[in-house]
């Protein structure tokens, strides 16, 4: 079994080794929590304290009397605290039977509403119970299972066991292990946030060097990443927080419920703790309303006040500024909290944020765990041009469009067709070449860029008024240009593309079909006698195609300017690339562009100095705009 086993290919074994390091992973975590939380509360508790200790570092304090300064801070607000949310406790319980009298008013009340459809099904329910119970006790007689008590043993005596009374040692552990334990866990933490406070740089240090053998930069900023991105949530969080106690305090003292401070200061506390720390802060206010005030309003004010002011923070608050913030997804917080509970308790929900950051981190530094940036983080998943290209191949046209609009927002229109609608048309090419989608598919999808590009410009316009009047010259005649598609008819939409970001006051282009022949492409430019003529080859495939109408016009037509374009080479291909724009030019055409965006720069030089020059390649292939290959000079 084994050999068989490990006889399996790498892509198979992968997920399976994936698969049990998490399961690894995850009983570790489980198994060591004793160790781990308090290492991971004194972790939070040091990104909480460590700018203060900076701050007073930075005011000529010694580490030592800033870190002692910075902890006995902390120690007295949370001692001052305790101290009187228990005096408020203690004052409340003393007053609770004086409004004994409220309280059963109010629960009479409720018993007295408990009337009408509910209460009624609730009565039947109760009825059909009793009588079933009726039936079966009736039946039990005949039909139990018991066996009859032999006629011997009728005088046995049941056996009682007694347990043992528990010694002085054990009820005294009892007494002092639910205490002795909190306190001593809070002693390790707060010794270990000592420590870390004291040794910040020396622990960053060994890190650094524990994990970025080989790897420090890196290590680095992901390291500098991660602290960045948990501080700032942790400083905006106290900024959010801070504002719903203020509006807690004063919708209480509106209302009119005591200690109003009391409970805006421990909302805000409370609110630390993800997604219940709110209701768990609205029950003590509530229970104070409902007992001291009579009548109903006070009690269901306070608890509108908390549910409407915990609807607004988190789900509109919080989405907009804590995960902008974090570059977490929102709804991977959700899950990892639930995760992180289900693992660690109420602790873990209180830790899941910043571990959720770090998880996300380290997986955008590290290649390995790449899934866990693509599972958590807020960025997008997808290429904008390879979202585009999957609406349109599952038919949603209208959000395909609504992609290209928001790229078009921000980018202008040729960017937007580089970048988007002609690599769609490269990536429905290739599918097809690898029969990875079907003929009508591939159609439908040209069919829809085609509809894209035919209403690209009025968006365009909506957005940018003046962005189709840059090149206008009214003192100048048009430049006559005549566009040859090679064959495809993706080679024709790009030829419709280019027409989209030519202004119509300075370019004339007339466009022939992919059904065109050769032949009739010489009679076309010998009637025309165009300025430009501009062929289309958009990969894969009409190369060939392209260069024979080069040859084929060179020899009929030796003044004649041509530029070819063919987009779509750039990134790992620039060898490609260079041997392509060798080969057309060696085939006679006047200049290469790989874009519309150079198409469109070479127009506009030709326009402005329309002269013959000589053929030359580009001596730098990284030039995205540059004119792949030399102008002809005179």
């Amino acid at each position: 079994m084994p050999n068989s086993l490990w006889s399996l290919p790498l892509e198979v074994l992968r997920p399976l080794l994936y698969l049990a390091a998490l399961a690894l992973l995850v009983t570790v975590l489980s198994h060591a929590k004793a160790v781990l939380l308090p290492i991971a509360l004194a972790v939070l508790l040091t990104f909480i304290l460590s700018p203060l200790v900076e701050a007073l570092e930075h005011r000529f304090f010694p580490r030592i009397a800033a870190v002692t300064v910075v902890v006995i801070l902390a120690l007295s607000i949370v001692g001052a605290f305790g101290y009187v949310l228990n005096r408020q406790f203690n004052d409340l319980a003393t007053q609770l039977p004086q409004y004994s009298r409220s309280i059963k008013e109010k629960f009479a009340t409720l018993r007295a509403t408990r009337k009408g459809a509910i209460a009624n099904i609730q009565k039947t329910v109760e009825e059909v119970s009793r009588e079933l119970d009726k039936q079966e006790q009736q039946q039990s007689p005949g039909t139990s299972g018991a066996r009859p008590v032999p006629e011997g043993k009728k005088d046995v005596q049941p056996i009682v066991v007694v347990p043992t009374e528990p010694t002085d040692v054990e009820r005294l552990r009892g007494m002092l292990e639910p205490v002795f334990e909190p306190l001593a866990t809070a002693g390790i933490i707060l010794i270990m946030v000592i420590f870390m406070l004291m040794q910040r740089e020396d622990l960053r240090n060994r890190f650094i060097r524990l994990l970025g053998q080989g790897r420090v930069t890196p290590t680095t900023k992901m390291m500098d990443e991660a602290g960045r991105r948990i501080s700032r949530f942790l400083v905006t969080q106290l900024l959010i927080n801070t504002a719903f106690g203020t509006v807690v305090t004063l919708g209480l003292l509106c209302i009119g419920v005591p200690y109003a401070l009391l409970w805006g200061v421990t909302a805000g506390l409370l609110r630390f703790v993800p997604y219940i720390g709110a209701f768990l802060a609205l029950l003590l206010p509530t229970a104070v309303a409902f007992v001291i005030f009579p009548g109903w309003w006070h009690a269901l004010a306070t608890l509108g006040l908390f549910l409407a002011l915990d609807a607004v923070t988190a789900n509109i608050v919080e989405p907009l500024v804590i995960g902008h913030h974090t570059g977490v997804f929102s709804l991977a917080l959700l899950l990892m909290a639930l995760f992180w509970v289900w693992l660690w308790g109420p602790i873990g929900l209180l830790l899941s944020t910043p571990l959720t950051v770090c998880l996300a981190v380290l997986g955008k530094h590290v290649s390995q765990l790449e899934f866990l940036a693509v599972l958590l983080s807020d960025e997008p998943v997808l290429e904008p041009e390879i979202s585009y290209y999957q609406r349109l191949l599952v038919g949603d046209e209208d959000e395909a469009n609504e992609i290209v609009e928001r790229n078009l927002q921000k980018n202008s229109l040729t960017q937007t067709i580089d970048e988007m609608l002609v690599p769609a048309m490269l990536l429905a090419a290739r599918d097809q070449a690898r029969e990875e989608i079907s003929a009508a598919e591939h159609q439908s999808v040209l069919q829809a860029i085609r509809a894209t590009a035919a209403g690209l410009s009025l968006v365009q316009k909506e957005h940018d008024p003046d962005a189709t009047a840059n090149n206008k010259n009214e003192d100048k005649p048009r430049l006559r240009i005549l566009g040859i598609p090679a064959r495809s008819e993706g080679s024709q939409i790009a030829l419709d593309l280019l027409s989209q970001v030519l202004d119509p006051s300075t370019y004339e282009i007339h466009a022939v079909s992919t059904a065109t022949l050769a032949s009739e492409v010489v009679t076309q430019v010998e009637q025309q006698q165009p300025d430009v003529v501009c062929i289309t080859a958009l990969p894969p495939g009409g190369l060939t195609q392209a260069r024979y109408l080069c040859k084929r016009l060179r020899s009929q037509f030796s003044t004649v300017r041509i530029l070819v374009i063919r987009p779509g080479l750039k990134g790992d291909q620039d060898f490609d690339k260079q041997t392509i724009v060798q080969r057309l030019t060696e085939s006679g055409t006047d200049s290469v562009a790989l874009s519309i965006a150079e198409a469109q720069t070479y127009l506009a030089q030709f326009f402005s100095a329309p002269v013959r020059s000589t053929v030359s390649t580009p001596s730098t292939p990284e030039s995205e705009t540059a004119v792949a290959a030399g102008r002809l000079a005179s």
